[in-house]
């Protein structure tokens, strides 16, 4: 994810500036270096450590949700490029050599130093911890990239030694560039986390069943969703599942599949207080897969649990009511 984003985000500031630039931002043999160089870092990503949330249950791997992050991060690489290109010709007057020396070392580190950010869904990244090859591969090749433009390399290369300010302006730019990163990966896998999770998704072809975890995860949705208040206990919640439904049901049960939706981003839970908030990527989830696909396995226990709750607490969600008397309408 983090090299498709990355370069997307790179060839999209070279078409870019290639419009009102007088001469390559990036000569060739530039390009290669700044690949391989890239290539190196990344090379010891297979020692990386993996968050052990992330490998309790199978993920899914899903290409729309890679495609999303691509163009989700891509053009935040290209904006911070683009404003390196205005600081360089407004405030440097850079020369072609000059520019391109600071447009090599510019995406090389941010580039190489984002993985720390998007390796993990932890925020902020840094209660995630790195294997040590990877930290040290990548603060190497940032500080060889450094160092390059005052060796006898440069000439090779045609780079040319940057004022000592540019330094400061490049640690800015990269300090910003991390922290909006942060920020908007924070953003997205609250709103897009659960297309991860395996057992929330259903597969093209769904058989003539669910499984009974996939069902008591759509059935936890249901209430969840129809009950008027955000936040519940999870006491109640357990208790309207039995009330309504009518089938065995442990506790257990209950509190391993919240997981899933936690994970999932779909509610936040506050064990000290045992009570699960509904979050805003529920809807968007409800609307693209539960009202599609699952809809004619799950609707009746939907309308079931949605009566329930209106006989026992004199309301229902009426955002979520109102979808499925819609679906209910259209079906008919």
């Amino acid at each position: 994810m983090m090299g498709t984003s990355s370069n997307f985000g790179n060839m999209f500031s070279v078409a870019g500036a290639s419009l009102f630039l007088p001469f390559l931002p990036m000569l060739p043999t530039q390009i290669l270096l700044n690949n391989l160089l890239y290539d190196f870092s990344q090379s010891t990503i297979p020692t990386d450590n993996v968050d052990q949330e992330y490998i309790e249950k199978p993920k899914r791997w899903d290409i729309s949700f890679i495609r999303r992050l691509m163009v989700f991060l891509g053009p935040i690489s290209s904006i911070f490029d683009f404003l390196t290109f205005f600081i360089m010709l407004i405030f440097f007057n850079a020369t072609e050599p000059l520019f391109q020396t600071a447009w090599f070392i510019e995406p090389l580190s941010t580039q190489t130093l984002v993985i720390f950010v998007i390796r993990t869904k932890k925020s902020p990244f840094y209660k995630s911890k790195p294997s040590k090859l990877l930290l040290f591969s990548s603060i190497a090749i940032v500080a060889f990239a450094l160092i390059l433009p005052f060796t006898p390399l440069c000439a090779i290369f045609k780079f040319v030694a940057p004022p000592y300010t540019f330094f400061l302006v490049l640690a800015g730019l990269i300090g910003s560039y991390l922290v909006l990163v942060e920020t908007l990966k924070r953003w997205f896998y609250k709103r897009y986390a659960y297309r991860l999770e395996q057992v929330l998704i259903p597969p093209r072809k769904i058989g003539l069943y669910l499984s009974k975890t996939a069902r008591l995860i759509q059935n936890m949705v249901a209430v969840i969703c129809l009950r008027s208040e955000s936040e519940i206990s999870i006491d109640s919640l357990i208790e309207d599942l039995r009330d309504s439904l009518g089938y065995p049901l442990e506790a257990g049960q209950v509190f391993h599949n919240l997981n899933y939706l936690r994970r999932g981003g779909l509610v936040t839970i506050n064990w000290r207080e045992k009570t699960v908030k509904r979050e805003k990527a529920m809807k968007d989830y409800v609307m693209k897969h539960v009202t599609s696909d699952l809809w004619p396995k799950i609707s009746e226990d939907w309308r079931r649990i949605s009566a329930y709750i209106q006989a026992k607490y004199g309301k229902v969600n009426q955002e979520f009511q109102e979808l499925l008397e819609r679906e209910i309408r259209l079906r008919i």
